[in-house]
């Protein structure tokens, strides 16, 4: 039995390696994005000197919020499952591939574990 060799490369040299790898990325910068207009845009509970408290509400962003989360998941999901295929299909080896493919498998358990066991 002859075993293959297969030689393991840093970048992904398929064009759906490349893809999934960008995908992770780009889902990553739009969560670093989200967390930065969440900080700035946190709200402010005040009490004035009756002590009465006001708080003040930024509810118009949160519509904003949940969709661009829903789209960073969506993409880290889609980038592990095509991170996988590039791997076994395409034998593509390559250490960022690797990398791209456990954070898509962790997205993967994360949104089952979202589903299967509601909090």
């Amino acid at each position: 039995m002859k075993i293959k060799k297969h030689k393991i490369y840093f970048l992904p040299r398929t064009k759906l390696g490349k893809w999934s790898f960008w995908l992770v990325i780009s889902g990553f910068l739009v969560i670093i994005i989200l967390n930065i207009i969440a900080g700035l845009l946190q709200t402010n509970d005040y009490c004035d000197a009756n002590g009465i408290c006001y708080s003040e509400d930024n509810g118009g962003f949160r519509p904003v919020r949940i969709v661009f989360s829903l789209l960073a998941m969506a993409c880290i999901v889609i980038a592990g499952i095509a991170s996988i295929l590039a791997i076994v299909k395409y034998q593509d080896f390559a250490v960022l591939l690797f990398l791209s493919a456990l954070i898509g498998l962790m997205g993967i358990m994360f949104v089952l574990g979202e589903f299967l066991f509601p909090h």
